[in-house]
């Protein structure tokens, strides 16, 4: 009769420092199939004095407090990380994709919602403006609900530990006068008379304090910071990633005028984009 066979467990007597193992040379991974609809994009969010994460008073404060947040602070939407962008440290961001959009949300008062989004402006001509100067339609089913007039602009921030990532900046109201601003600046830039692309520059985004006779808030600023070269290996990589992401998103606006859907606009309160 053979000898029963044991199994001896091992001394843990000793510890024998092992290299560490590197798992970026895996073939297989298990996110074959996940692209980066699967992920969404992240709205880049400006804090105010009142939103949720900072304002103690706020109904939502529990659930989506930061701490250490600061008015003016910019936040990743997502991953919920704490840029705090100030004028002298500003944020570097490099835009793929411009474009003007028209989302339809229902009101708070009837429980706020995303509906969809519009892409021609001629949707306003069934609105009619409101004591809040809210763009109100005025028939059909969505009768009440509010068309935000919308400019956003898909690109890439760089994030504290210099990494760069897909991010969406959206401005609305007050804000659409800087995504005007931008534009201008940007196709001023040229090259032997030429318009560079929107994706040949960096620029250092940042907010500061504006003010009007009903208040006072954070918004955006824009200033350029150098123009990337594809001859240097240190940008060749990120003006391909740059002008890849920039045919993408062209093509998912070629998609959405046929009556696709969109795969960046996210269904989100505007106030959790940091719209205002």
């Amino acid at each position: 009769m053979p000898a029963k066979k044991t199994t001896k467990a091992a001394s843990t007597s000793t510890f024998t420092e092992v290299e560490a193992y590197d798992w970026g040379q895996e073939e297989t991974t298990g996110f074959e199939s996940t692209n980066q609809s699967d992920l969404g994009i992240p709205f880049l969010q400006i804090i105010q004095s009142g939103s949720p994460e900072l304002d103690k008073k706020h109904d939502d404060h529990l659930t989506k407090k930061i701490e250490g947040i600061q008015e003016g602070d910019i936040i990743n939407s997502l991953t919920r990380e704490i840029l705090s962008v100030t004028e002298e440290d500003p944020m570097a961001f490099i835009p793929c994709y411009s474009e003007k959009l028209f989302p339809e949300f229902k009101p708070r008062g009837a429980g706020g919602g995303f509906v969809q989004v519009h892409r021609d402006e001629s949707i306003l001509t069934q609105c009619k403006r409101d004591d809040k100067n809210k763009d109100v339609l005025q028939s059909g089913a969505g009768a009440g609900n509010q068309i935000i007039t919308t400019h956003y602009l898909y690109g890439y921030a760089q994030n504290a530990a210099g990494d760069w990532e897909q991010v969406i900046v959206g401005m609305t109201s007050t804000q659409l006068k800087h995504a005007r601003r931008f534009l201008n600046m940007a196709r001023s830039i040229k090259m032997n008379g030429k318009s560079v692309p929107l994706f040949a520059n960096v620029y250092n985004l940042h907010t500061k304090v504006e003010k009007n006779t009903e208040g006072s808030w954070m918004g955006w600023d824009f200033s350029v910071n150098r123009m990337l070269n594809p001859n240097n290996p240190d940008d060749k990589t990120l003006v391909m990633d740059a002008r890849d992401s920039a045919k993408a998103f062209r093509e998912q606006a070629e998609s959405l005028r046929l009556g696709g859907k969109s795969k960046t606009i996210e269904e989100k309160d505007d106030e959790d984009r940091g719209l205002f």
